[in-house]
């Protein structure tokens, strides 16, 4: 009986083994594993990385796009041809779609419109969510950029010298600084300017206002949803002037360069200190990594009733130069780097008597 016992574990241990033998051969066998690229089997990895636009032609935002140019979108990968047609790739002017081809070469897609686009106007291309690769995989998001025609240089247009600077208050009450974008352009003609805007990138136009010859907007930083501006600095601000002969001319863009967030100091007259006619105002010394000037103001409540000359920043004190009525004032020391970008301090109050001497 010990012996039949022995024979039956014997057998079954070499059967184990030789099926255990079998199945790493058939497993190690090129034509029949799955995961082998030799395999008949094989199955490549799916692909599921979304393609995206990696560049565009015109670039985002260009201005003075020839009327005959074409439209182009860079992917980061093939796509499927079927996919890139006039539904997924749109041009537009406001909301009109401009009837045109669309081709495909490499991993490159060209919108051909089918005439010449309307000199100095606004465009809008976009690549829709239907654009697909050859796995099928859609865009990421839906690509939009803008870009505007050439002007007709046959007509005679005003020469516009746009400017874009921010302006930074600090205030005794409300006790929040305030930051705005002021935006100015000056239309030299003629012919002369009726009317003008500025849009800040591809946003609504807003509509400036003249005066003393200058066009001007504020923007609050509201508008840009960033109390500092610091997303604004290098952002592209566009101009537009409508003029006596009903034609329109392009300017900008123009750029927000810098934004000051320090802000200088009075130091007297401060705290409705008593002086006289022609006070002298003095301030703490600023420090900047950049140049910069000095100006003080003096206001009645009512209006600036006094504006002094650029300041040197060695310079820290002035004195009112025009008698001043008896009454009260306050006053601001403002620091302005070369491109107008400034910073206001708070105020310093102060009340004029004819019978002080100082």
């Amino acid at each position: 009986m010990p012996r039949l016992r022995y024979y039956c574990n014997r057998l079954t241990s070499d059967f184990l083994i030789g099926l255990l033998m079998i199945m790493l051969a058939g497993c190690s066998a090129p034509h029949d594993n799955p995961l082998d690229p030799k395999s008949d089997f094989y199955r490549a990895p799916m692909d599921t990385t979304r393609p995206v636009v990696t560049a565009t032609v015109p670039v985002n935002e260009a201005t003075g796009e020839p009327i005959g140019t074409n439209i182009i979108a860079i992917f980061s990968e093939g796509m499927d041809t079927s996919t890139l047609t006039i539904a997924t790739f749109v041009l537009q002017q406001e909301e009109t779609p401009i009837s045109g081809t669309v081709s495909y070469t490499g991993m490159t897609a060209i919108f051909n419109p089918d005439s010449e686009l309307v000199m100095n106007t606004l465009y809008t291309a976009t690549i829709t969510a239907g654009a697909k690769d050859l796995a099928d995989n859609a865009i990421v998001t839906e690509y939009i950029w803008h870009f505007t025609t050439q002007q007709d240089t046959s007509v005679p247009r005003p020469i516009l010298i746009p400017s874009v600077h921010s302006e930074h208050v600090s205030r005794i009450f409300p006790t929040q600084d305030t930051y705005s974008v002021i935006a100015e352009m000056i239309a030299i003609g003629p012919p002369f300017v009726d009317s003008a805007w500025v849009r800040y990138r591809t946003g609504s136009p807003v509509v400036m206002e003249e005066r003393n010859g200058t066009w001007t907007s504020r923007f609050s930083s509201t508008v840009f949803n960033d109390y500092t501006l610091g997303s604004v600095i290098g952002q592209p601000f566009f101009f537009s002037a409508l003029d006596h002969s009903g034609n329109t001319t392009e300017g900008g863009p123009a750029y927000l360069f810098r934004v000051v967030e320090e802000t200088p100091l009075v130091i007297s007259p401060s705290q409705d200190d008593t002086v006289a006619a022609f006070p002298l105002l003095i301030w703490e010394a600023f420090s900047a990594n950049f140049p910069f000037v000095y100006q003080a103001i003096v206001n009645d409540f009512d209006a600036d009733v006094w504006s002094g000359p650029l300041l040197s920043p060695t310079l820290l004190s002035i004195e009112v130069s025009d008698s001043l009525p008896d009454g009260h004032y306050y006053w601001t020391i403002s620091v302005l780097d070369s491109f107008r970008n400034s910073s206001r301090s708070k105020q310093g109050y102060f009340i004029v008597s004819q019978g002080e001497t100082r």
